[in-house]
């Protein structure tokens, strides 16, 4: 560890302070859920007995959606094999390259699937994109959200959406064991979110900079074909629900010392603890290039070459609309 010019104490990787604010500390948020008509059903029909959770993402619950804009699904799935052997039998559900289950099983280890599938609602057909993370690997992930944290090599593929405040839950099969590994693994990558934009923080800021860099991590860190301003507007639409998140969070970084309140009118923080500029942004850097990789050479197979490349140029059109 070294002491900074201006005071503040920096945390060299895997330095025992990262410890002091516990995925346990905090109860996890997410948001009320909309009322959707009969997608609760829907999803448990596509995703069989093996579903321990469905939650939305994305804009379609962000308020950022467009009229053509997909409504996102993460699956949490318990056996991914036993999963894919169903899902393979659904024609609705559109699995690339084959149909095999265990061809789909195999991918899903160390990272998440995409695949495109349609929802047959009350009255409706809603077009979706589902992300299927088995139970396990959701934990590895929220595990790798910050250098050193681990031996494996760090990535916010998945932590860095995890990142996010909107997370609505419609389908929940867990069991309390089941709920509290889930719940941990959501508060230990937004904790290590955190950490990471406290270190692109300069020694003062208030909790509109913090969040805002916070909010943004996960698109420097995959570069992925957005909207101008896509962060910022996340902030902006959903800023409630990210104030109920992180404010409890910070009160754990203020409890142990990792900055201080300084108060006033602005709410200003000091910080006493961080991470370097320079490990964050090189850590950013490493998650942008793995997410290359997993985006144009492993999803293209699970999603399917043709399906992806259309799927990639709605998302382009979408975005300059």
């Amino acid at each position: 560890m070294n002491r900074l010019p201006e005071g503040v104490l920096l945390l060299e990787r895997g330095a025992s302070e990262f410890g002091l604010v516990k995925p346990t500390d905090v109860q996890a948020f997410y948001p009320k859920a909309p009322i959707i008509n009969g997608l609760g059903d829907e999803i448990s029909r596509i995703a069989g007995d093996q579903l321990v959770r469905a939650t939305g993402y994305g804009s379609a619950f962000s308020g950022d959606a467009s009229k053509t804009s997909l409504m996102d699904l993460m699956l949490i799935v318990g056996n991914p094999w036993t999963f894919y052997r169903h899902i393979s039998q659904l024609r609705e559900v559109k699995l690339g390259t084959t149909r095999l289950p265990g061809f789909h099983a195999e991918f899903n280890q160390d990272k998440g699937n995409f695949y495109l599938t349609t929802l047959y609602l009350p009255g409706s057909v809603r077009q979706a994109k589902i992300a299927v993370t088995p139970l396990d690997e959701l934990s590895k992930h929220a595990e790798r959200g910050r250098p050193g944290a681990t031996e494996e090599k760090g990535s916010l593929y998945l932590a860095g959406r995890m990142h996010k405040a909107m997370f609505p839950i419609f389908v929940d099969n867990a069991s309390p064991e089941e709920r509290e590994k889930i719940d941990w693994s959501f508060n230990r990558a937004r904790i290590d979110g955190i950490w990471l934009a406290l270190g692109l923080m300069p020694r003062y800021f208030d909790f509109d900079q913090l969040a805002g860099t916070y909010v943004n991590l996960s698109y420097i860190a995959d570069k992925r074909v957005e909207k101008a301003n896509k962060s910022r507007t996340l902030l902006d639409k959903n800023y409630e629900d990210y104030q109920k998140m992180l404010v409890p969070m910070l009160n754990g970084f203020e409890e142990k010392g990792i900055i201080s309140r300084i108060g006033g009118k602005h709410g200003l923080f000091e910080k006493n603890v961080s991470l370097s500029e320079e490990d964050v942004r090189k850590f950013l850097k490493e998650s942008a290039s793995n997410a290359f990789k997993v985006n144009f050479f492993q999803n293209i197979w699970t999603m399917g070459p043709l399906n992806g490349i259309l799927y990639g140029l709605a998302k382009v059109k979408r975005a300059r609309g």
